[in-house]
Formats: structure tokens, sequence, C-alpha cells
């Protein structure tokens, strides 16, 4: 069992959970392994959702992991969404408009999207403890889709392309790993 993670950032989450196996929700999962910050986790025994709408993903990472939601997490529910990927690179096919390609190897693709809250419900988890989301840039819409208060995950890790990191209220960020920053729930 190894770690997968670019940056070391599962094994950091390992260290807040120790032995603790629980319910875990990877928002923008690409293939299920590359640069996975779950893979470990669910090697571990743990529940994970992975959550990506990229299309060219989806047969891998039906194959790798065992929940898979070929979807946008957004603000809001919408049956038509577009989505800009990259073709010319397998591990990078899941980029947004913030991650063009330099040869034009992109492609708008159409893709439904849900509330992070309802798609965790349709797949009928019953709590979360950790959450992960690395959407390149759409973290804050992601976010406005989920209910922080009603999940209550006892740690979040977003990919951060800014500076401004994002205050979740009774969050505290405990530490940042090059573009992942780690929050950890205050009364955890």
């Amino acid at each position: 069992m190894g770690y997968y993670s670019d940056n070391g950032i599962d094994g950091e989450v390992e260290k807040l959970f120790g032995d603790f196996v629980g319910h875990a929700c990877d928002v923008g999962a690409n293939n299920g392994s590359f640069l996975s910050n779950t893979l470990h986790p669910e090697e571990k025994g743990w529940t994970v959702l992975c959550i990506e709408p990229n299309p060219l993903l989806a047969e891998e990472g039906r194959s790798r992991r065992k929940l898979w939601r070929e979807v946008a997490a957004a603000s809001v529910d919408s049956d038509l969404r577009y989505f800009n990927i990259c073709t010319n690179g397998p591990n990078y096919a899941s980029s947004s408009a913030l991650w063009p390609s330099k040869d034009g190897g992109e492609r708008l693709v159409e893709v439904v999207s849900r509330r992070l809250d309802r798609i965790l419900e349709e797949a009928g988890f019953p709590k979360l403890d950790f959450l992960t989301v690395d959407c390149e840039g759409s973290e804050r819409d992601i976010m406005a889709g989920f209910t922080v208060e009603r999940w209550r995950p006892r740690v979040i890790v977003l990919e951060e392309l800014s500076e401004n990191a994002i205050t979740i209220p009774g969050y505290t960020l405990v530490g940042k790993r090059q573009y992942d920053n780690l929050y950890v729930r205050e009364d955890s």
C-alpha cells in the first residue's frame, strides 16, 4: 500500500486520522489513481466516492475505483454545462479553461452538474469524514454547492491556485502543500 498524491497530502491526512476508517469524497478524481489524495485511504478500507466529469477518464476510473460518478460538482444543478478538457495527454485530460493546451488539444464537452450535497445524498453517504477538491480553479463554485455544517467532515483539502485561501467557518487552515490547503475541523 503506497501513497499517491503528488505532494504528500495523503500522508498528512493519514496522520490526522490514524487507524480510523471512514467516508471520503474525491472531487476531481482524474483517472482514479493519478496524483490521488484518496486512493491510499480506499486501500485502507475507506468508502470513497470519486467524482469526475471528464468522459475520457470514466472507463479507467470505474475500473480502478469502487464508487465513481461521472458528473461535475458545482454550485447549481444543471443538465447542460460545458467542461473544457485537454486532449493531448491522458493525465491532464481533466483540465479546466485555466490550463489551456499550448498545441490546441482542447475540447469542450457537455456534462451534467450537481451540487455536491446532492451527489453525496444520491450515493447514499450517511456521513463524510474527508473531502478533497482538486478542480483547477472551480473549488469555490463547488464549495458553494456543499453544506459544510450538514456533513461536518473532519478534514478538507482544497486545491487553491490563488494566495487567497478560502475561509471555511468552523475550520482552521493547518498546512499547505504546493497548491493543496489542508483544513481541520476545530471541534474534531
